[in-house]
């Protein structure tokens, strides 16, 4: 995953920034998930718009979906490559309150031919392991996904999901 880095600066983000300023403030960051989709160097992408954590206070979540065009580029080249995308449920645990990234953005993975998603909770403190992974079961099944892919080792694995968590189960 690409975690915030120098090429923009969430303390000079407000809440009134136009979309034009917003596209460029989160552009770069988006650029960054692409190359590392492409580069074939990840197996997986992990919580692939984390970037929108440091910016709550200042950007909605709806803000964000806004720019699908941004989304479309990094899920196309996940998608492509054959990489996975991780369902991160840490933001349920943020200020942004819904996975990294969000229900509607795996779906959309789904339908440009995204085939591998994984989970994690992110948790780095005991009482966080497991957090929210039903939910982020549930969102990968409604995208169509009936398995979840992991690692043991180097060896990857395909769990299926729960069938009580299958839409129509």
């Amino acid at each position: 995953h690409v975690h915030p880095y120098s090429r923009w600066d969430q303390g000079r983000l407000a809440a009134d920034v136009d979309d034009r300023e917003l596209r460029e403030a989160v552009g770069s960051y988006f650029d960054e998930v692409t190359a590392a989709a492409r580069s074939g160097l990840f197996d997986t992408i992990g919580h692939m718009d984390y970037v929108k954590k440091y910016l709550a206070r200042s950007v909605s979540v709806a803000r964000f979906a806004s720019l699908r065009d941004l989304y479309d580029r990094v899920l196309r080249a996940i998608a492509d490559e054959g990489v996975g995308l991780e369902i991160n449920t840490s933001g349920l645990r943020h200020a942004t309150g819904e996975t990294y990234p969000a229900e509607w953005a795996i779906e959309r993975f789904r339908e440009l031919g995204g085939t591998r998603v994984t989970v994690g909770s992110d948790a780095h403190a005991p009482e966080h392991l497991a957090f929210g992974l039903a939910r982020a079961y549930r969102y990968a099944a409604e995208a169509g996904f009936d398995r979840v892919a992991f690692r043991r080792g180097s060896e990857p694995l395909g769990i299926d999901i729960p069938r009580r968590l299958l839409p129509n189960a």
